[in-house]
Parts: structure tokens; C-alpha cells; sequence
């Protein structure tokens, strides 16, 4: 019998403490696609089950950071978020603003760079939503707040892409 990929993934995000932080507080999980000239993916992890889904929603080759502190928030979308996504702009030329989507476990990212752009990505949010917000971070592993963790390959040999 032949282990899936998922299956693998599950085996390298086991080997870590992720399920248990998980268990104790959600995280911001940021994937890095190997060889996706700068693509990503992100994803909100809140129980035991969203794990198991991200797991098969994860690219092989990949590098995954799960997040479980505030460096990529969920706030209100209001006035004092939107001060707040300014001051990130001034401070690191654009912000990481995102939504969830209605699968409720990946989160569509806009990196907006101004006003302008935080104005259009606000135009499809439905009134009193939500959003995640921070600069892009970077791929920490304290194993407390931050875990980061390199996906095997389909074959299940783990290799170093370009990310």
C-alpha cells in the first residue's frame, strides 16, 4: 500500500508540536510554493480538523510556517485597523491583508502598498468582517510561536526549492 502525500505531510507536521499548539490557539499558516517564483498560500488553522484539511491542501516541495501568535492579526475591519495597515505600509512599503474565503480555512491575501489598494480590497468585505493583518513574515521556527517546516516531495524525499 502506497502513502499519500497528505499522509506524508500529516507524518512531518506530527513530528513537530503544531497539533498540540493547535490545540491551544490558532495559527496563520503561510505556504511558500517550491518553485512558485514567489507564490503563496495561507490558510487559518482553529481545531484538529482544519489541520487534517491544510495537510491536503498543501503543494509538495513546499515550505509551511504556522504562525500562533499576533505578527499576522485578525481585527475588526475599522477605522483603527485601517490606521494600523497605513502604519505598516510607512513601515515596510505593504502590508499583508487578507479575508477568509467561504471554506472558511484559506485566506484570500491582497499585499496592498496604499490607500488606494486598501480601499479596493475593503470594497468586497461584507459589513462588520474581519481581516487578518501584518507585514509578510518571515519563515521563524521558535516552536512556540512560530514552527516552520519543509514539505517532502511526491516521492517523499525532502529537497531544497527555490521559494
Amino acid at each position: 500500500m502506497s502513502t499519500s502525500f497528505a499522509e506524508w505531510v500529516r507524518g512531518v507536521v506530527d513530528e513537530t508540536d503544531v497539533p498540540r499548539l493547535v490545540s491551544e490557539r490558532p495559527a496563520v499558516v503561510l505556504e511558500r510554493i517550491a518553485r512558485g517564483a514567489g507564490a503563496t498560500r495561507w490558510f487559518h488553522v482553529a481545531s484538529a480538523r482544519d489541520l487534517e484539511l491544510v495537510c491536503h491542501e498543501l503543494a509538495p516541495g513546499s515550505t509551511v510556517s504556522f504562525y500562533f501568535d499576533d505578527r499576522i492579526a485578525l481585527l475588526p475591519y475599522d477605522d483603527e485597523t485601517v490606521m494600523r495597515i497605513l502604519d505598516l505600509i510607512a513601515a515596510h512599503g505593504d502590508a499583508v491583508v487578507g479575508a477568509l474565503d467561504d471554506n472558511q480555512l484559506e485566506i484570500s491575501v491582497e499585499f496592498v502598498a496604499g490607500a488606494n489598494e486598501l480601499g479596493e480590497f475593503a470594497e468586497n468585505l461584507p459589513p462588520q468582517s474581519s481581516v487578518f493583518v501584518g507585514a509578510f513574515p518571515a519563515a521563524d521556527n521558535d516552536g512556540y510561536d512560530a514552527v516552520t517546516l519543509s514539505l517532502p516531495d511526491r516521492d517523499g524525499v525532502t529537497r531544497r526549492h527555490p521559494h
